[in-house]
């Protein structure tokens, strides 16, 4: 019986653009300016902003693990403060009332388009083409 899934099969799109958000420095920020973020305000070990609460209850293991991780809060025009780790692309807004788990669900958020649509525009922003080799940029 099949699982649906083969050794040969692509990985999916909202992954791959979560590797192009991350895949360097040069790569995050302009993900995050192409979210409308304008400014960083700040960058804190992960143990130090509201992101680390949601490892808290997780194992000691997972949080000795990404304590140190950087996370940058970010101020933009018309998005509100948001704490975003530059690893996992996890993220909070400054209120609490809206977070996620990675860059494609803060670009659904930021751009107020499904998480569908936002794998899409990330990966042009990016330049990713299916069947193509794509170096780090």
């Amino acid at each position: 019986m099949s699982n649906g899934f083969s050794a040969s099969a692509d990985p999916p799109p909202r992954f791959i653009a979560e590797e192009l958000c991350h895949a360097s420095p040069a790569a995050l920020a302009r993900t995050l300016a192409a979210f409308g973020f304008t400014r960083r305000l700040m960058t804190a070990a992960r143990i130090g902003t509201p992101l680390w609460f949601e490892s808290s209850l997780r194992t000691v293991t997972l949080r000795d693990a990404v304590a140190d991780w950087l996370v940058l809060l970010m101020q933009g025009a018309a998005l509100p403060l948001c704490w975003i780790c530059s690893v996992s692309g996890d993220w909070i807004d400054s209120s609490g009332g809206a977070k996620g788990r990675g860059l494609v669900s803060l670009g659904a958020f930021a751009w107020r388009i499904t998480v569908e649509a936002a794998t899409a525009r990330l990966l042009s922003l990016h330049g990713y083409r299916k069947g193509h080799n794509h170096a780090a940029a």
